[in-house]
């Protein structure tokens, strides 16, 4: 079943790189049963498009080059300037969360 699949694959990781990791079973379950991971799901919950995030990854690092490196509260504002213009009413008046910088630049840091 799925869990000695994964306890294979684990001791097959363990051989190959001399590293324990631990595959979640049911995980693998879901995955198998057609459902999507978190990091898929999240990836359509996006408010930015691939292509937007990397004109916002150029503004960035654009800005950077000139001296002027964008604050958490810089990039909120360009980032919901952007969601507003291409989702209108269907984006938040408050914008993006409170965290959604953070975690952008960790996500393509």
């Amino acid at each position: 079943g799925a869990h000695t699949i994964c306890t294979d694959f684990e001791q097959i990781y363990y051989n190959e790189y001399g590293k324990q990791i631990k595959l979640s079973h049911s995980m693998l379950i879901h995955l198998a049963g057609g459902k999507i991971s978190k990091s898929q799901s999240n990836a359509q919950c996006s408010w930015l498009t691939d292509q937007e995030a990397d004109v916002v990854l150029n503004y960035i690092i654009e800005m950077g080059d000139w001296g002027f490196p964008l604050s958490h509260r810089q990039l909120k504002e360009h980032v919901d300037k952007i969601c507003h213009a291409q989702l209108g009413a269907q984006f938040p008046a408050t914008g993006v969360g409170i965290n959604w910088t953070h975690h952008f630049a960790e996500k393509y840091s």
